[in-house]
Formats: C-alpha cells, structure tokens, sequence
C-alpha cells in the first residue's frame, strides 16, 4: 500500500499545479524506479542479514513462495526458507560429527 499511496499523493500534487511540479509520468518513472530497488536490493540485503541468509535465497524464496501461494505464501516464505535451511545445516552437521563407536 506505501507506493500506492505515495503515488497518489504525488499524482494529485501534480494534478493540483501542474506548472510547478513534475509531469505525472515522471512521478510515476521516478516512484517505479524506488520501489524496484527497494523490492529487488534493500528489502532481501535487510532480511537476508537479519536471518543469515544469501539475499539471493530470500529473493528465490519469495519468489516460489508468491508462485505457490500469492501473498500468503510470500508472507510464510523467509520464515520457512529459514527454518528449512537451519534443519539442513543442523542435519549435515550431525553427519559430519556422527562417528560410530568402533567394537
């Protein structure tokens, strides 16, 4: 809703005195162009930090999780990736330290 919101608030700014501010496509250029980067960089950098993972992972996860099950399932997606990656790493672990007991 935050972009949606922000270009509306510019649409009509620009609607209301069109000689002093931007063309309205430019708004909507310019409010595109921030959202892309916010979606795409600083949105999988923040969580991928916040919960160890590649933001490449966080980006794939919401990808499958929005193909799957739309925003419901872009919602359960980093939580679920996370959890699935720290039951894999904990599972390889146990493998590389499992040695058993010689007879």
């Amino acid at each position: 809703m935050g972009p949606t919101i922000g270009f509306l608030i510019s649409a009509v700014m620009t609607l209301i005195d069109p000689a002093s501010n931007p063309p309205l496509l430019a708004v909507l250029i310019v409010i595109s162009c921030v959202q892309l980067a916010d979606n795409m960089l600083v949105y999988p950098l923040a969580i991928g930090k916040s919960v160890h993972m590649h933001p490449v992972n966080v980006i794939g996860a919401l990808l499958l999780g929005g193909f799957f099950l739309g925003v419901f399932g872009m919602l359960l997606a980093v939580p679920l990736a996370t959890t699935i990656l720290v039951i894999y790493k904990t599972f390889i672990r146990g493998l590389r330290e499992y040695r058993p007991k010689s007879v």
